[in-house]
């Protein structure tokens, strides 16, 4: 064998290049001619992965760093492509097996240019808003609590991203718009010719506010430190001398008196005083005595005083045949009579008439139907169908009802259970005219119950 041969040197050669060995200082004997070098392709775990995403940010990062490796081995565009569609995973892989699909589907032939892979992928990864967002995070940018050396990166990743032409002065003053105010004021003191400038006017103020803040801080531990705790100055004796002083009165010692027979004015206890007395009394609502009692007043029809109730319960209105007979009402016949059952002794009544009662409550005048029932309990019982036609509001709490007549706020409160014993003993009593609320007294009573909620809460 011809180790001299030219063929079997350039397969030597070849060989040893694949196999890594290959000695850049190698040069050929004379007349031989060496071929022309190429740089190595690179492995394939050097080229980084794309797994996909909704980040358009990740998908452009990529495919920048992909592209420098690219142009850095001098590939054509045919093996540019087959190594980015090595290097998909994840989701970006699932989605081109689904154009492959598609494609082979549809009779297209395969995908085998990386500038047509890299239109297909943008369309997939990258929406159509991107660039306004992009454009809207622009202006939007604030310094805020970044500190000056991250708002630079910030602001400048963001205009190389957005691909922004702008002047020297245009960038410069959005800048100034985002910087924080106290900043801003100081570097506008200086002359600053162009954007480094400026951004070191920036960076030179934030040191020094630090340096002082620093400064200031060991400055106020240091003096705090030379504080002394304990005083050690002492004042200086004085010498006096002593003049005769008339003798004292002698005066009596001071009693003392035992707590255990000191007793409380506001609890009748002993061992304490009325103003340290620990059993404060509990906190009863006013209005507790209407818990379980029904709304009684009461009205004037013509020139008498009559009991009234009000019950949501009752399914009509009611006047007392009692009342209807004294006081000579004029009845009328009823369009729907029906029977009355009674529940003590089962017994039940007709009723059959009906009367127009005109009553007076306050400012508040009225003439209700009412169906004509022999009964004992009061004069006139107003049920649901004068809570409906007047859209009246009753209040639990304070078992109040409220309605509006003529465009006045009307409040008709409740007798108290003493008044209602009274009344039962003397039923023709004229009543105390505060059942009737008054508009000022409506507006007193709801900032007390405004004010008494905020204290149970």
């Amino acid at each position: 064998m011809d180790f001299n041969n030219a063929d079997f040197l350039n397969a030597f050669r070849d060989a040893l290049h694949n196999l890594g060995e290959y000695d850049p200082r190698w040069r050929p004997r004379r007349g031989e001619h060496d071929p022309p070098r190429q740089v190595d392709e690179f492995k394939v775990t050097e080229l980084p992965e794309f797994v996909g995403g909704t980040d358009p940010e990740a998908y452009l990062e990529w495919e920048r760093k992909i592209d420098r490796m690219f142009d850095f081995k001098d590939l054509d565009d045919e093996k540019r492509c087959k190594y980015a569609i090595f290097k998909l995973s994840r989701g970006a892989s699932l989605w081109f097996e689904g154009v492959k699909s598609q494609r082979a589907r549809a009779g297209k032939a395969k995908i085998t240019s990386w500038e047509t892979l890299k239109r297909k992928f943008r369309k997939r990864y990258i929406p159509t808003t991107h660039r306004l967002t992009l454009y809207r995070k622009i202006a939007d940018l604030v310094q805020g609590k970044l500190s000056v050396n991250e708002y630079i990166e910030e602001f400048e990743n963001l205009a190389l991203m957005g691909e922004i032409e702008e002047s020297e002065e245009q960038k410069m003053s959005r800048f100034l718009r985002g910087l924080n105010r106290n900043i801003a004021n100081f570097v506008e003191l200086y002359p600053y010719a162009n954007f480094d400038t400026l951004c070191g006017l920036c960076l030179k103020h934030e040191t020094q506010s630090k340096a002082r803040s620093s400064s200031w801080f060991k400055a106020e531990s240091s003096s705090k430190s030379l504080v002394p705790s304990v005083s050690t100055f002492t004042t200086p004796k004085t010498v006096s001398v002593p003049t005769p002083a008339p003798n004292p009165k002698p005066t009596a010692a001071p009693r003392e008196v035992s707590l255990a027979k000191v007793r409380c004015f506001k609890c009748q206890g002993f061992g304490h005083y009325q103003n340290a007395c620990p059993n404060k009394p509990k906190s009863v609502p006013s209005n507790f005595e209407q818990r379980d009692q029904i709304f009684h007043t009461k009205c004037q029809v013509g020139d008498k005083w009559c009991s009234v109730i009000v019950d949501g319960g009752s399914c009509t209105n009611v006047a007392s045949s009692e009342m209807v007979t004294k006081l000579g009402l004029t009845t009328t016949a009823h369009p729907r009579p029906y029977a009355l059952h009674w529940l003590d002794d089962g017994s039940k009544v007709r009723v059959s008439r009906q009367v127009r009662v005109g009553l007076t409550m306050g400012s508040y005048s009225d003439e209700i139907v009412c169906d004509v029932i022999p009964m004992d309990a009061c004069h006139v019982l107003l049920g649901r169908p004068w809570q409906f036609d007047r859209d009246v509001v009753h209040r639990g709490r304070r078992n109040e009802y409220e309605l509006r007549d003529k465009g006045r706020r009307i409040v008709l409160k409740p007798m108290s259970p003493q008044a209602i014993r009274a009344m039962r003993t003397s039923r023709w009593k004229k009543p105390n005219l505060s059942v009737f609320a008054s508009e000022r007294e409506i507006e007193r009573l709801e900032v007390r119950d405004q004010v008494g909620d905020i204290r149970d809460e």
